[in-house]
């Protein structure tokens, strides 16, 4: 059992990911092939309530995205509980559409659609098509879990697309 890093004192708790044994080799088993899970499906592979977990994303010591209203945690922050992290893609292209990136990060196509359409997630527009590439994807998730940090995906996706800028003049 390990206990969950950064969270110290009376909210510490113990945490035993749901495991299933494949050819003698421990795995943990997750929802599909998802990049992040939103909060309330994080809290039980982590074997800890949802109100605990919600506190210590809210205050800094677990890391989440928030898209608009929704929290989601990225499986590479699970990685801290020897949770194997998959490596390989859902998808190989190099941008998605916004029902795939809603699938792959656990939110509503909905929550996604009136984030992308407000600028506060990163997208790309070809023609009529809205994609989100993959790179920034990866990018946010791996944000939240470098800095274990909540990150707002509007000031992340302002930040990401003033290095955009800052990269095409440069150029």
């Amino acid at each position: 059992m390990t206990s969950i890093p950064r969270l110290g004192g009376a909210n510490t708790t113990n945490a035993t990911p749901t495991r299933a044994s494949m050819h003698g080799a421990v795995a943990t088993e997750f929802p599909g092939s998802r990049l992040a899970v939103p909060i309330d499906k994080a809290a039980p592979l982590l074997d800890i309530s949802y109100n605990t977990l919600w506190r210590a994303v809210r205050e800094n010591q677990f890391p989440g995205v928030r898209i608009r209203d929704r929290i989601v945690i990225p499986l590479a922050a699970l990685s801290n509980f020897q949770i194997p992290q998959r490596r390989e893609r859902a998808t190989p292209s190099l941008a998605v559409g916004l029902r795939t990136a809603a699938r792959l990060i656990s939110v509503s196509y909905n929550t996604l659609w009136r984030a992308s359409t407000e600028g506060q997630f990163p997208t790309v527009r070809f023609r009529s098509r809205v994609l989100v590439p993959r790179s920034a994807l990866d990018a946010l998730l791996e944000a939240a879990v470098t800095d274990a940090l909540l990150i707002d995906a509007a000031a992340w996706t302002a930040e990401w697309r003033k290095s955009l800028e800052a990269n095409s003049l440069a150029a």
